[in-house]
């Protein structure tokens, strides 16, 4: 009965079990991606434009090219958003590890005397 309540997409709990580490390599690479062909589709829009080409095609492939630029550098956002939310939980893990083994005690070292002495 709950399966069939469930009414979330089929991924959503597979992305939720993957850690902060395959979900930032995975947004940043497919980021890098979009941002690459995006940046090319432009060039290419670019070329046409000086060729001669008419408006409707170079103008549409231009705005195309941007839409996956811009995209690609939102998608670099979130994986930046995940690389700082792993750095935060790893200060956290050593501030929590810390705490738990007590306070130190700030007494001087006693120096060996040199000779045995």
């Amino acid at each position: 009965m709950a399966k069939l309540l469930d009414k979330r997409a089929p991924g959503r709990r597979f992305l939720k079990r993957l850690s902060l580490r395959t979900k930032y390599w995975l947004v940043g690479g497919f980021s890098a991606v979009l941002v690459g062909s995006g940046l090319s589709v432009l060039s290419e829009a670019s070329h046409l434009k000086h060729d001669g080409q008419p408006l409707v095609q170079w103008f549409i492939m231009g705005v195309y090219g941007f839409i996956l630029a811009i995209g690609g550098l939102g998608m670099m956002q979130i994986s930046t958003r995940f690389r700082v939310l792993m750095d935060i939980r790893r200060e956290l893990r050593r501030e929590r590890k810390k705490f738990r083994r007590g306070p130190r005690r700030n007494f001087p070292r006693k120096e060996n005397p040199v000779g045995g002495a």
